[in-house]
């Protein structure tokens, strides 16, 4: 069975970086996709995966959920793409995906429970996450792990 990594980082540096390392590490560019808010990352015409302009425009937080990324987790994400983030989500095999979590762990992610707090502190509601993705989600649902678990990865494993 396959899994879903995903994990968000500050920058589109920060994200692009982890996008090499998975694939230096063995893991598919197909396998590996991108979001990010194309008005903010002006690094992004440099991206080393492969876009496909099937998605672009996607509600992210929609694409998200049909992921099986819970509906407030995936309006997190949204908001930090919308913020100027970058996501990385990652199609991995049972086999890989703990040591996918790992590179993605090792490059620093935004711990989305930390960051939804400070947003929430600042006003955000979570009701105007609707970032569009700029780069390909793949089309399975997907069970989640648990709250804790997603917690301490400080990623969002699904599968």
């Amino acid at each position: 069975m396959a899994k879903t990594l995903v994990a968000l980082y500050d920058t589109f540096a920060d994200a692009e970086h982890v996008v090499q390392e998975l694939i230096a590490d063995g893991f598919a560019r197909s396998d590996i996709q991108m979001a990010f808010d194309r008005t903010t990352s002006p690094a992004a015409h440099t991206a080393s995966v492969a876009w496909d302009s099937e998605y672009e425009g996607a509600n992210l937080s929609e694409t998200l959920a049909d992921l099986g990324v819970p509906s407030e987790e995936a309006q997190a994400y949204a908001e930090g793409v919308r913020r100027g983030g970058a996501l990385v989500v990652v199609e991995s095999s049972d086999e890989r995906a703990e040591r996918g979590m790992a590179i993605l762990q090792r490059l620093h992610p935004v711990d989305i429970h930390e960051r939804t707090a400070q947003w929430r502190q600042e006003g955000w509601t979570g009701a105007a996450a609707t970032a569009s993705t700029s780069t390909p989600m793949a089309h399975t649902a997907t069970a989640t792990r648990s709250a804790q678990e997603q917690a301490r990865a400080q990623t969002r494993v699904t599968n």
